[in-house]
């Protein structure tokens, strides 16, 4: 089962303690869906001097955005702060990419949430 942990007030991890469904993945590739606020997100790492990667199109689960800054790289799966919490939710392959993943992923819902959790990475750096 999939957890979130507050990092800071603005910053969650997402940390998987137990496989969450099949590892066995469709054929048929699920093509991701970009959030309503990713472009503002991505816009708002790469002024923080981070790369930005856009994955969303890659589906199955796999995290909207990797960025990257000083040889080290981090996973982001963005979701729209605006929308009710039910409608925020992971999907089920995103549920089973994160517990498959061994290193963690970050969830960032608005551009408060990306820069806190760039100056937090800045400090790990």
């Amino acid at each position: 089962m999939c957890t979130k942990t507050r990092v800071t007030e603005n910053v969650v991890l997402m940390r998987c303690h137990q496989r969450v469904g099949s590892l066995k993945r469709e054929i048929m590739r699920r093509r991701g869906r970009t959030d309503a606020n990713q472009k503002e997100i991505v816009k708002t790492f790469r002024q923080l001097g981070f790369s930005v990667a856009i994955t969303s199109a890659i589906g199955d689960g796999f995290p909207d955005i990797v960025i990257g800054k000083h040889r080290k790289n981090w996973l982001i799966e963005i979701k729209d702060g605006k929308k009710v919490l039910s409608q925020r939710d992971l999907t089920v392959d995103e549920e089973e990419f994160i517990a498959d993943w061994r290193g963690a992923i970050y969830i960032v819902e608005s551009i408060d949430q990306a820069v806190a959790l760039a100056k937090l990475l800045d400090g790990e750096i």
